[in-house]
């Protein structure tokens, strides 16, 4: 009951500071598993509304083409590998692939997580993806889907962001893309 509450209240406040557009976690970790016993466990505990919620304000950003903002997200040394396999190193070069994407579409993406854990100050969240995109200059539509994968960290200032993001998924067949 007290985690749900700790992680309650921590998506009311990261959705009530969404101007951050960084997701922030200030819990403790729990004890480690096995400690009165003197065996060494490392904690791994499911970690799942912090995430929700950077996952959330990704796609609002992407959304609303705030590429300031979803570059925030990201550590400065953070990783996108697109689904071709692409890599943009930095935030400085995930801010100008998010200018270019944002200015050729128009993105409405819907993520949803199958798996997100925790282990001291790295977490993972790894799911699925749908996305609409809109070719701004034919509008064409474009219909998506894949996988991802963020590796977070979460840094000295106690907000968890996107170290690596991976997308997975297949190329739209031409009966996909309308206009």
């Amino acid at each position: 009951m007290a985690v749900t509450r700790r992680w309650l209240l921590s998506l009311s406040v990261i959705a009530g500071s969404t101007s951050s557009a960084i997701a922030q976690d200030t819990s403790a970790p729990p004890a480690p598993a096995g400690a009165a016993t003197g065996h060494r466990t490392i904690p791994v505990e499911p970690m799942e509304p912090p995430f929700a919620a950077l996952r959330q304000v990704w796609a609002q950003c992407l959304h609303a083409k705030s590429v300031d903002a979803i570059a925030a997200l990201y550590t400065e040394d953070g990783v996108f590998l697109d689904p071709s396999g692409q890599r943009f190193a930095g935030r400085s070069a995930i801010k100008d692939l998010m200018r270019k994407v944002t200015q050729t579409f128009d993105s409405t993406i819907q993520l949803t997580s199958l798996s997100a854990e925790r282990s001291g100050a790295l977490a993972y969240d790894s799911g699925t993806f749908t996305e609409t995109l809109v070719d701004r200059s034919t509008g064409s539509t474009i219909h998506a889907s894949g996988s991802y994968l963020q590796i977070l960290r979460r840094g000295d200032d106690g907000r968890w962001r996107i170290a690596h993001q991976v997308w997975t998924g297949t190329e739209p067949k031409p009966q996909d893309r309308k206009r």
